[in-house]
């Protein structure tokens, strides 16, 4: 059986979390920069997988910065120095936060409006789906997928100016 790519095309408010502690900053994350190129934040929990993914999106040009981790993730975002990313690919089986709940915290910043935010899961199910609209996700691509597929999405997603 052959899967699908599907975009998630309206969106829904996602409640506002801290991703680092810290006061009332009007939801902006000290320290972190807007990125002089293409930037990707690739967080997968299987190493094969993210080394793939690195290697295609490194093809088309972007900085990478992964982890199989979202709380390193956040952690990363929390230090000074850090770059908002144009595109996050977040598997949704990741350790101690799933992908659903930390695509929901990014996207809670105004920092990460733009950031174009795909989820890549085996699961590929209408509540699944439904709940990566309702966590901020722009597309939800079904595993396994094609460097194609993968490269499609993203393209469709960006901004014409980071093709």
């Amino acid at each position: 059986m052959r899967r699908s790519v599907r975009a998630l095309t309206s969106r829904s408010a996602a409640p506002a979390f801290p991703l680092a502690a810290g006061g009332s900053d009007g939801g902006r994350m000290p320290g972190l920069l807007p990125s002089a190129g293409k930037f990707a934040l690739v967080l997968v929990t299987s190493p094969t997988i993210q080394k793939i993914v690195s290697m295609i999106l490194q093809r088309d040009g972007y900085e990478i910065q992964s982890f199989r981790d979202g709380i390193e993730a956040m952690r990363w975002f929390a230090c000074p120095g850090s770059h908002i990313p144009d595109l996050m690919l977040v598997d949704l089986t990741l350790p101690k936060i799933n992908g659903y709940d930390l695509v929901q915290k990014f996207k809670a910043k105004p920092s990460f409006a733009q950031t174009v935010c795909i989820i890549l899961s085996s699961r590929d199910g209408r509540v699944d789906k439904r709940r990566g609209q309702m966590a901020g996700v722009s597309a939800y691509i079904s595993k396994p997928f094609t460097s194609e597929e993968l490269m499609a999405t993203i393209h469709t997603f960006c901004s014409q100016s980071y093709r």
